[in-house]
């Protein structure tokens, strides 16, 4: 079964460990409430939590379409607030 996989890592504003914690466990919270093509959103903060990275899955391109609108404001306020120089795979 093909899907769509996508890896992004982001640094840790410093401080901000706790912030990006919070604002990843509401990504998770509101993926698994509302997103219906995702199979996968692991969160991942490396040992001095300096840096994050996130494994999504989608079942196709429509699923990361949807999850993006729905995490789109938890998001904005994770790079705006906790967290930065995203990058994705």
């Amino acid at each position: 079964m093909a899907y769509l996989e996508v890896i992004a890592r982001a640094k840790v504003r410093p401080g901000q460990l706790e912030g990006v914690k919070a604002q990843a466990a509401e990504i998770v919270r509101v993926t698994r409430e509302q997103d219906t093509h995702t199979l996968r959103c692991d969160w991942f903060i490396n040992e001095d939590g300096t840096e994050c990275e996130v494994h999504e899955a989608y079942l196709s391109e429509e699923g990361l379409i949807e999850h993006n609108q729905h995490v789109v404001e938890v998001r904005d306020a994770l790079f705006r607030d906790h967290a930065f120089d995203d990058t994705r795979a």
